[in-house]
């Protein structure tokens, strides 16, 4: 906490207590640190949750998350499209992307717009895009068959970097669009410069750290 993420008190459509709930149903014990404080992750952290921080990150606290990685630990990094409208307003957080891009995991400056029929008829409007299929990772597995909804997703590029192997869990359709113009002002398409999906919307990697039996691991 600290740059505007997502509470894990908060029960209202941008908070986090559904996740809180669900660890702790499966004996996991949840609590918020502030890398403001101090810039390093506790040594009992079993996953650190980066969850769609609004401003950007002080190089401490990207450095913390960093080191924490390549050292073997495990990170949930969500990171919510540079958004530019009404009452939010979303930082390009540039040093914590260019952290993930160098484990191979580029987030876009970009929003994902899906029409998809069958997303209408739920009552889901183009900015949540609509994932049917899944990628063969165990993360996804138990997704198979499952329609999810993705609110405010921005694109992914992926690749394997020199340390790290990186295999993309899901994209948004074939239908969908990506747009840049990300406010102010109405969001709409602009035939001139929309991408054409599908996008790759999450990314699982492996950083190897080099010594025996330590692997840090990350999700985008």
């Amino acid at each position: 906490e600290g740059n505007g993420e997502h509470q894990l008190d908060d029960s209202g459509d941008n908070g986090f207590s559904s996740l809180k709930e669900t660890l702790q149903r499966d004996n996991y014990a949840s609590k918020s640190i502030n890398l403001l404080e101090k810039a390093e992750i506790p040594s009992e952290c079993t996953v650190v949750v980066v969850g769609g921080p609004q401003t950007d990150y002080a190089a401490p606290a990207v450095k913390a998350l960093q080191t924490y990685v390549e050292n073997g630990g495990r990170a949930l990094v969500l990171m919510d499209p540079p958004l530019k409208v009404r009452r939010m307003s979303v930082t390009d957080n540039d040093a914590l992307a260019g952290v993930l891009e160098s484990w191979g995991v580029t987030p876009e400056k970009d929003l994902i717009l899906d029409e998809n029929p069958i997303g209408q008829l739920a009552g889901l409007g183009p900015q949540v895009p609509l994932v049917t299929t899944y990628e063969s990772h165990p993360i996804v597995a138990p997704m198979k068959g499952l329609a999810t909804g993705f609110p405010l997703s921005r694109s992914l590029t992926v690749k394997n970097g020199a340390k790290t192997t990186v295999e993309k869990l899901f994209s948004s359709s074939a239908g969908s669009f990506s747009t840049s113009n990300l406010g102010p002002g109405e969001i709409a398409l602009d035939p001139k410069t929309a991408k054409k999906g599908p996008f790759t919307m999450a990314a699982a990697g492996t950083y190897s750290s080099g010594k025996p039996k330590t692997q840090g691991r990350f999700v985008v």
